[in-house]
């Protein structure tokens, strides 16, 4: 929705004409290229995959939640992305003051550096969550997933995607996830039996789908398995 995005937009659908095929990751990119008239002839749908290196993904070190200063009764929560609007940060950081209310336990990672960076960091600020709210700026991506694999719950409130890659790493690594049901996240994930999904911007389900998966560790394990 920035200007950015629109001219981006405008380019994309302005050169329809010269090219032979698109390449999609979602069935909701590929609904959105027929919809401006985009032949469904001259499109693949192709999704997303990872593959991780276990034996790069540290466990010890800096990745433990005593090298990063949180007490050892954590609840440590990880997001992955960019800062940006896409991502829907502040819709976190919003449902985490509800969630902090009543549990001191909750600290939130966030991997990922961009432009809407001061604006969280305000936010964090203003809303008294800076001990618990942590903007990790860009990080390698074997960092990310060590940080993942010692965290407790993978959280991804997007509020536009394709195919997130973050979203599959945390699948590999049997994360019990919790993200919003927007772009292709609803194609990899069954909401109830393989993820939490809630609708983007409902900030009171975002809040008890965090709570919920912090108190019923059983519900956690086996939406990680």
């Amino acid at each position: 929705k920035s200007l950015k995005g629109r001219l981006y937009a405008m380019l994309e659908l302005g050169t329809n004409f010269a090219l032979d095929r698109y390449v999609v990751v979602s069935k909701a990119i590929y609904d959105a290229l027929t919809g401006h008239g985009v032949s469904s002839q001259k499109i693949d749908l192709i999704h997303n995959a990872v593959e991780i290196n276990h034996d790069k993904i540290s466990n010890t070190g800096k990745f433990s939640t005593y090298a990063l200063n949180l007490p050892a009764d954590s609840i440590v929560l990880i997001a992955a992305g960019r800062l940006t609007w896409a991502k829907g940060y502040e819709d976190l950081i919003s449902a985490l003051e509800l969630i902090m209310m009543e549990d001191k336990r909750v600290y939130c990672l966030i991997a990922g550096e961009g432009e809407l960076r001061h604006s969280l960091e305000v936010q964090i600020r203003k809303s008294g969550l800076s001990k618990h709210i942590l903007l990790l700026g860009y990080l390698p991506r074997t960092d990310v997933l060590s940080l993942m694999q010692v965290s407790d719950i993978f959280v991804m409130p997007s509020r536009s995607e394709g195919t997130p890659i973050a979203l599959l790493e945390a699948a590999a690594l049997r994360k019990p996830i919790l993200a919003t049901s927007v772009g292709g996240i609803p194609e990899l994930l069954k909401n109830g039996e393989e993820c939490m999904l809630v609708s983007s911007g409902d900030l009171i389900r975002l809040a008890e789908a965090i709570r919920k998966l912090i108190q019923d560790k059983a519900l956690a394990v086996r939406l990680a398995e």
